[in-house]
Protein backbone atom coordinates (compact mmCIF):
# COMPACT_ATOMS: atom_id res chain seq x y z
CA UNK A 1 0.00 0.00 0.00
CA UNK A 2 1.52 3.56 -1.00
CA UNK A 3 0.30 6.58 1.36
CA UNK A 4 -0.59 9.78 -0.20
CA UNK A 5 -1.16 12.95 1.61
CA UNK A 6 -4.36 11.88 2.93
CA UNK A 7 -6.21 8.26 3.37
CA UNK A 8 -9.58 6.88 4.24
CA UNK A 9 -11.06 3.50 4.78
CA UNK A 10 -13.32 1.42 7.34
CA UNK A 11 -12.57 1.08 10.70
CA UNK A 12 -12.04 -2.53 11.94
CA UNK A 13 -10.79 -2.42 15.47
CA UNK A 14 -9.72 -0.24 17.97
CA UNK A 15 -8.13 -0.31 21.38
CA UNK A 16 -10.23 0.40 24.78
CA UNK A 17 -9.01 3.61 25.37
CA UNK A 18 -10.34 5.45 22.18
CA UNK A 19 -13.88 6.75 22.84
CA UNK A 20 -14.74 9.04 19.14
CA UNK A 21 -14.14 6.11 16.71
CA UNK A 22 -16.15 2.63 17.05
CA UNK A 23 -15.50 -0.20 14.20
CA UNK A 24 -17.41 -0.55 10.55
CA UNK A 25 -17.33 3.32 11.25
CA UNK A 26 -15.92 5.58 7.70
CA UNK A 27 -12.77 7.46 8.77
CA UNK A 28 -9.93 9.39 7.25
CA UNK A 29 -7.27 11.64 8.02
CA UNK A 30 -4.39 13.59 6.59
CA UNK A 31 -0.99 12.99 7.03
CA UNK A 32 1.30 15.99 7.91
CA UNK A 33 5.46 15.96 7.82
CA UNK A 34 7.30 19.08 7.85
CA UNK A 35 10.72 18.81 6.32
CA UNK A 36 13.86 20.28 7.67
CA UNK A 37 16.35 22.17 4.86
CA UNK A 38 20.09 20.79 4.84
CA UNK A 39 22.54 23.38 5.58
Amino acid sequence: MHMGQEYCGIVIEVCSEIRTVRPGQFAGAELAFEFAEAE
